[in-house]
């Protein structure tokens, strides 16, 4: 019975015409050495069994794979707002224009004490120092209780 590595040797010699051909006898570390010395002439349009494919992205060559066509990557989909409109969001993942996002811009606008965000917002909001320390700023306290934030 063959071994997965035999099938794709025996594939790729159909495909693409390998004169010499992989010798499907050989060592599973010598016919993996072949194949993927062979993997690089697939070009776009060149069909190859599913298992062939999934035998090669196990292999490492997803990336070739997907330039040939032989995958397909599914895009991320941009989150909607209501009305189908795409969001925008900005460093630390809030929605643009939201009163969240506003806070952060202005925190990382300069020096502030979490008594003038209070005053201005109505809350102390740590929970967004919270999310900048996640993404790679560095929040200290002079010693004036000022905040300052830094990118990381």
């Amino acid at each position: 019975m063959e071994n997965k590595f035999q099938v794709v040797a025996k594939e790729l010699n159909s495909l693409l015409g390998l004169d010499p051909a992989i010798d499907e006898t050989l060592t599973d570390e010598e016919i993996t050495g072949k194949i993927k010395e062979a993997v690089l002439l697939i070009e776009k349009g060149d069909k190859l069994s599913q298992d062939s494919v999934g035998v090669l992205v196990e292999m490492g060559f997803t990336e070739h794979m997907t330039a040939c066509g032989l995958i397909k990557v599914k895009k991320a989909r941009a989150e909607k707002a209501p009305g189908g409109v795409a969001v925008q969001k900005d460093a630390f993942g809030y929605r643009i224009g939201t009163k969240t996002s506003d806070i952060a811009a202005d925190m990382l606008t300069g020096n502030f004490t979490m008594s003038e965000i209070k005053a201005k917002y109505n809350d102390t909001y740590y929970s967004i120092i919270r999310k900048m320390k996640e993404c790679g700023y560095v929040v200290t306290t002079n010693e004036s209780k000022k905040i300052i934030v830094t990118k990381g």
